[in-house]
């Protein structure tokens, strides 16, 4: 769930009337600054837990490197017949879910199976503003690492997202051939995992200003490691 920050408070008061937790017993300001969302779950296990989101990328140096895709994003809500309730465009939809797949090192199979269904229900005209998107907010390499896992899955032919990677790196193109990535405990690791998001920077300009923030990085990368 999107929320505004200032309607972040009030948001939260009324699912704690609803019956619901914080999942976390850090303090959830901290947790936001850290994170930019916060985990919620019921007292009664039959509802769904829930994951309210201030921002659709949580990595500060990723966004401040590519571009505000939120802002952006929240600018062309749709209504519904809820006057208080708005979704993403079904194209902002897709970037949104191709970060979260890539930037969870691929896991997840239920975001892939969503992936294909908004792209093979896609427009021509919103395929276009697909390409136009991301292309303003250097989301290029983010596309193509989902081209590439949709096709491993699903087959070339069903497949209508075009290859928009542009830099050559023999690292990325061994991503793109295999994704499957298996982590582990260890130190190392979990600070590869925290830079990660990095191998998706297919801008020059873009990559050295996130590389300024990898040599003097913030605390939510810390958080991811730590």
């Amino acid at each position: 769930i999107l929320v505004a920050p200032e309607n972040l408070d009030a948001f939260t008061d009324k699912l704690k009337e609803a019956g619901y937790i914080y999942r976390s017993a850090k303090s959830p300001a901290s947790r936001i600054k850290a994170k930019r969302k916060i985990d919620m779950i019921h007292t009664d296990p039959k509802y769904c837990d829930l994951e309210i989101h201030i921002d659709l990328i949580t990595k500060k140096f990723f966004k401040e490197s590519t571009g505000d895709f939120t802002s952006w994003a929240m600018t062309r809500l749709m209504q519904t017949d809820d006057p208080s309730v708005c979704l993403l465009s079904p194209v902002d939809e897709w970037l949104y879910l191709a970060l979260h797949y890539c930037f969870h090192l691929f896991s997840g199979e239920k975001w892939l199976n969503d992936l294909m269904i908004l792209q093979t229900n896609f427009s021509d005209e919103e395929m276009n503003e697909l390409v136009e998107i991301a292309n303003r907010f250097c989301l290029q390499r983010v596309v193509t690492a989902v081209r590439s896992c949709l096709i491993q899955k699903y087959g070339i032919d069903k497949i209508r997202i075009p290859f928009l990677y542009k830099n050559k790196s023999s690292i990325f193109n061994l991503l793109l051939r295999k994704p499957e990535i298996k982590f582990r405990h260890r130190l190392s690791d979990r600070i590869i995992a925290g830079y990660w998001e990095f191998l998706f920077i297919d801008e020059t300009k873009a990559f050295l200003k996130a590389y300024r923030h990898l040599l003097f990085p913030y605390f939510s990368v810390f958080c991811s490691i730590y």
